[in-house]
């Protein structure tokens, strides 16, 4: 007697070579995508960073039509010794603004004839002052001296103010830029002309660790997680809130890049550029057109030679064309 056995049924399934086909197609489509991906949000980034130096710009300008000139890089109210032991109360430039920022409640939280550290309200994450771009401390963070003792803790920020060229040290009682020490220019003293002086600027966290607070007295400036200079310096208080233009984005720099602009931006920096007014229209509007013709991309657009020129308010030197104005 026979006895009949059950048909197998094969499943269908891939062969090996089809499964490693699919797996390189998969891995190519992925290869694909993501620098598509990352330059999307690059774009978004880069365009909340333009944002950011627009709000900064109008506050800077609404500062200077009240008090008829812009805010002190930091303000002393002793004499000058060395820019480092010397900067009481301290208090910066985006301290002086916060209430064209929106931040009147913060600022009325300081007394700005006492000492920075003296005030908690500086350990305020202000998004105004933070790019999206840079890689910052995502909470404040501690300032220490020159002994390594905590004096103060702070909130960070991606934007350094200018205080001019590699001739203008950022511990100098003066320099040839915009912001600088007890500095008080109003627009008339910019000769080169404001729409080309550079104001404000990215100095990332990521490569240098400052504050929006101020200049903190006997504070030392610290080297961001992403700062591959060499060497293990630090720097003057003055470099928690201000920048010269030395070198853009530097890798090589022995004093780690700690006075100049840097930014997390692919290839560029963004910077804030001042500009004349023109007549029939509201102030507001005349604003917002102004400084959004003065937002300015260096890096490829700029050759290192035309950003150390649009520094000073009055070096004097023409500036040739950017490549994108060709």
């Amino acid at each position: 007697m026979r006895i009949k056995l059950p048909k197998r049924h094969c499943a269908p399934a891939f062969t090996l070579i089809e499964l490693l086909v699919v797996i390189a197609i998969i891995a190519i489509l992925i290869g694909l995508l993501l620098p598509a991906v990352q330059k999307v949000r690059e774009a978004a980034a880069r365009a909340q960073c333009i944002n950011n130096l627009h709000q900064i710009g109008l506050a800077l300008h609404n500062y200077h039509d009240t008090n008829r000139s812009l805010p002190p890089g930091y303000y002393a109210s002793g004499p000058y010794v060395d820019g480092a032991n010397d900067t009481t109360p301290g208090w910066s430039w985006a301290t002086y603004i916060l209430p064209y920022l929106e931040q009147g409640n913060l600022a009325k939280q300081f007394n700005l004839s006492q000492p920075v550290q003296n005030f908690p309200g500086i350990r305020m994450m202000l998004k105004p002052y933070l790019c999206p771009s840079d890689v910052y401390p995502t909470t404040p963070f501690a300032v220490p001296n020159a002994f390594g003792t905590i004096i103060a803790v702070a909130a960070p920020c991606s934007y350094a103010a200018c205080c001019g060229s590699d001739a203008s040290d950022t511990a100098a009682p003066t320099g040839n830029g915009v912001f600088y020490r007890n500095s008080q220019t109003r627009l008339t003293d910019i000769t080169d002309g404001a729409s080309q002086t550079i104001l404000v600027g990215d100095r990332a966290d990521a490569v240098v660790l400052g504050i929006w607070a101020g200049a903190i007295n006997s504070g030392i400036t610290q080297r961001g997680p992403f700062n591959v200079n060499p060497g293990t310096s630090t720097g003057p208080a003055a470099d928690l809130v201000l920048a010269h233009c030395h070198l853009n984005n530097t890798v090589g720099d022995p004093d780690g890049a700690l006075d100049d602009f840097g930014s997390k931006h692919l290839n560029t920096l963004e910077s804030l550029q001042s500009a004349n007014r023109t007549s029939g229209q509201s102030k507001t509007r005349r604003m917002q057109r102004a400084f959004a013709d003065q937002l300015r991309h260096v890096g490829p657009m700029y050759s290192q030679d035309q950003f150390r020129r649009v520094v000073p308010r009055i070096d004097n030197a023409p500036l040739a064309p950017r490549q994108a104005d060709r």
